[in-house]
């Protein structure tokens, strides 16, 4: 697995781990859109201010309703992560 791949599957999983958290289910999938799995503004501004911790980083409530999918949105996460730590 290459290392923009690792990255993705990093915030996957996180925002995997804080879905069914937040949602109190056992199982989140990947390719259903934040809404169909029960998440509305509220959600979105913690799962996005939790996320901002994790990633060290400032994201916006309106990502997860931006995105497609779930998956999409650990997409864009990790764009806007790499982009916001600056060249290594």
């Amino acid at each position: 697995m290459n290392a923009k791949a690792t990255e993705t599957a990093s915030a996957e999983v996180l925002l995997s781990t804080f879905l069914k958290k937040f949602l109190r289910v056992n199982e989140v999938d990947l390719d259903q859109h934040f809404i169909d799995l029960g998440g509305d503004s509220l959600l979105a501004t913690r799962l996005m201010g939790q996320l901002s911790e994790e990633f060290a980083t400032d994201l916006s409530p309106i990502l997860p309703f931006e995105a497609t999918t779930i998956r999409d949105l650990a997409v864009r996460i990790d764009t806007l992560v790499r982009s916001s730590s600056g060249p290594m």
